[in-house]
């Protein structure tokens, strides 16, 4: 089965950027907070700062993992548990975070380039909003996290072993959904 991952804002905090210390980092030109399209940033990535924020909510807890945008964040115990499965999907760029180390996943696996978007399943609106999207799971094979150009790259999706490895770590911070179509987060 194949889920989307969406914060849990209810009870987590998700990470924010600061655009200058971004722009510090990596230079003037760096749209890393706004490009959608999957970019490499491994050579010239700088660790930097960021910070975690209710956005809004009552949230107070940090999360051990995190989606915003389409990239991830992993605390430092979440790479330890997640590293070997997917890293051949994106690249962990080191961040820093209340004293802490952490690293976003910069997810670079697209499902179009691996045959895995199921056009006949992938609906958008007259307002070209998604309203149903769909993948080939047998095209999947080993990748276990990844985005679709379809969505704008702005949806994460997985497999059934990425939520198993997940939920098996105790790891906290997001929901799965198997309406893979629906951009809000399933209720808890």
């Amino acid at each position: 089965m194949i889920y989307s991952i969406q914060a849990d804002y209810q009870r987590y905090q998700v990470f924010v950027l600061d655009h200058k210390a971004v722009r510090n980092a990596l230079g003037g030109d760096t749209q890393f907070h706004f490009a959608r399209k999957p970019k490499s940033y491994s050579q010239d990535w700088k660790t930097f700062e960021i910070d975690f924020d209710a956005l809004g909510s009552r949230a107070s807890l940090i999360p051990d993992v995190s989606v915003r945008n389409g990239r991830m964040f992993f605390s430092k115990y979440a790479i330890e548990k997640v590293s070997s499965l997917i890293e051949r999907q994106g690249e962990f760029l080191p961040v820093n975070y209340k004293g802490e180390n952490g690293a976003f996943f910069n997810i670079l696996a697209v499902a179009e380039e691996c045959g895995a978007l199921d056009s006949r399943c992938c609906i958008k609106n007259e307002y070209g909003e998604v309203q149903a999207i769909g993948f080939h799971e047998s095209e999947l094979d080993e990748t276990h996290v990844f985005r679709a150009e379809f969505d704008g790259f702005m949806g994460v999706y997985c497999t059934e072993a990425f939520k198993k490895t997940i939920e098996d770590a105790g790891l906290k911070g997001v929901v799965f959904n198997a309406d893979i179509g629906n951009v809000f987060p399933v209720a808890q």
